[in-house]
């Protein structure tokens, strides 16, 4: 599988007073990878209900199985890749 990185970058106004920074990291291609939009709508909906926050930053990244894997090993001693 090839995996190239593509970026999105959103800041959208969901209310009067909550402003959402949205970066979106799309580091592998394939059918079930969702498109930054709808990660950035999924992102958006959920700062939403957060009560009393005047702005929030979100940073995703999608990963090849891998990446997940070497992440796991880094960061959770876990040597295999996980859905997480």
């Amino acid at each position: 599988m090839s995996c190239v990185t593509t970026s999105c970058s959103a800041s959208c106004k969901l209310t009067n007073k909550v402003t959402v920074q949205v970066d979106v990291q799309l580091a592998c291609e394939g059918i079930a990878v969702p498109s930054a939009d709808v990660v950035t709508s999924w992102i958006s909906r959920a700062v939403e209900t957060v009560a009393d926050l005047a702005a929030a930053e979100v940073s995703v990244r999608v990963v090849d199985a891998d990446e997940m894997r070497a992440l796991n090993r880094e960061y959770r001693d876990t040597d295999k890749p996980t859905n997480v």
